[in-house]
Formats: C-alpha cells, sequence, structure tokens
C-alpha cells in the first residue's frame, strides 16, 4: 500500500532543514584517532565548539553559511557522519581534489555536465551517493530547474512508500540521482515548498521506518534465540 505525501503539505512547508544540528559532547575516537598529524582538520574541529550547546555542533544553516570551501567540506562530513566512518580518512586526504572538481558556489548545470561532474567525484575513493549528494546540496548545485539534495538511506527508504516519489532502484548511478531528484523538486513544487524540505520530511520518515525495521529484526532474532533456548531445554 502506498500512501500520498500532499496530506503532509502543511508540515513540510513549515520545517527548516538549516537548523538540523548534528553533533556530539565530544569528537569521537574514530575522528580523533586518524588525525592528530593533520593540525588544520583539528582546528576546523575545534571550531565546532559550542558553549551553549556543551559540546561539538554544527547545522545545515552553518554549513551553508561557510565561505572557506575546505572547511565547508569537513564541516558538512562531520555533520553527515559524526560519529566517524571507515572511509573518512580516504575522503578528508583527497579533499583538495574535491574542491577543485567542484564548480563555484550555487552553479546550474547542463545534464551531460552534472554526469562529467558525478563520475569525477565517484571515481574519489571513499565518496558514495550519500556523500557526493550532501557535497552537491551544500555546494547549491542544480541540474537545470533541479535543485541537488541529500539522498542517503533513509530518503530511499521512501522510494516505494509515497506514490508521488514513485518506484526508484535502491542502486544508484547518476542517472538514477538525477531521477530522484527531479521527484523531489517536483514534489516541492506541487506542494508550494522548497525540495529540502521535502527531502528532510522524506528523511525523517525513512529514518522511523529504518528504526522500526531495526527493532523488528532485534525482535524476531530474540524470539528465535528464545524459541531455540526452550526446545534445547525441552530436548
Amino acid at each position: 500500500m502506498a500512501f500520498e505525501i500532499a496530506p503532509f503539505s502543511e508540515q513540510i512547508r513549515n520545517f527548516n532543514p538549516a537548523d538540523q544540528v548534528i553533533g556530539h559532547s565530544r569528537i569521537l575516537a574514530n575522528w580523533t584517532r586518524h588525525y592528530q598529524e593533520l593540525t588544520w582538520l583539528q582546528e576546523i574541529l575545534s571550531s565546532l565548539y559550542d558553549d551553549n550547546r556543551g559540546g561539538y555542533y554544527v547545522s545545515r544553516g552553518e554549513i551553508f553559511d561557510t565561505a572557506d570551501e575546505t572547511t565547508r567540506l569537513v564541516k558538512l562530513i562531520y555533520w553527515g557522519y559524526p560519529k566517524g566512518i571507515y572511509n573518512i580518512p580516504m575522503i578528508l586526504y583527497r579533499s583538495s581534489d574535491i574542491i577543485r572538481i567542484l564548480p563555484n558556489y550555487n552553479t546550474k548545470l547542463t545534464r551531460e555536465e552534472f554526469h562529467h561532474l558525478y563520475q569525477q567525484l565517484d571515481d574519489i575513493k571513499g565518496l558514495g551517493i550519500s556523500t557526493i549528494s550532501k557535497i552537491l546540496y551544500f555546494w547549491g548545485i542544480s541540474v537545470g530547474a533541479s535543485q541537488c539534495v541529500i539522498v542517503d538511506k533513509n530518503v530511499l527508504e521512501c522510494r516505494h512508500l509515497f506514490d508521488e516519489f514513485g518506484n526508484i532502484p535502491r542502486e544508484m548511478n547518476a542517472e538514477n540521482y538525477l531521477q530522484i531528484i527531479k521527484k523531489i523538486n517536483r514534489i516541492a513544487t506541487d506542494i508550494h515548498a522548497r525540495p529540502d524540505q521535502v527531502e528532510y520530511f522524506l528523511f525523517n520518515v525513512g529514518k522511523i521506518i529504518s528504526l522500526f525495521r531495526k527493532s523488528t529484526y532485534d525482535s524476531l532474532r530474540i524470539s528465535y534465540h528464545l524459541i531455540k533456548d526452550d526446545m534445547n531445554e525441552r530436548e
């Protein structure tokens, strides 16, 4: 059974994605253990400390407001992966290459230019669709009339849930990403919202789906072991 996004229009228009704050009370070890020698990175991470929040936090809006491109890239990676992931070192050590590839902020690309840019980014080891889409979004890139938005696993969870979102393949490449942002931009136009407001709505719904799936899986796993133990006791 599929649902419609339209009934949630008012809630979506009231979202302010710029206020989405991500972070922790401390820089987690997955970040610090690898980068002691990168003093420039340590300086950027230290600048994220917020006395009011009592930790290292950054919002979407703060990333957009960051003029220095290296700092913006580090902030968006920390915002996206505050716990750290295995491929962060590969990304950070290629940060100058990533920035050199990217067009100026707020650039509108043709389809051909986008495919070329996407391929260049995809060729950098450690960059997947989630990180590439974050970079495109925070660089204000658009393809034709479609603004780039973040497409991560939570957004992809919704690909079969809503009629308007359509049936998008889970395998991500440049063309499928274009399909997604076109649909999201079309939905945004139809409900008089911004594309990133629709993306933020899909992100939150997808996160709930992921948590439900995980809790269901954990419940099934626990039930399996309880049944197994019970059967062993009966033997």
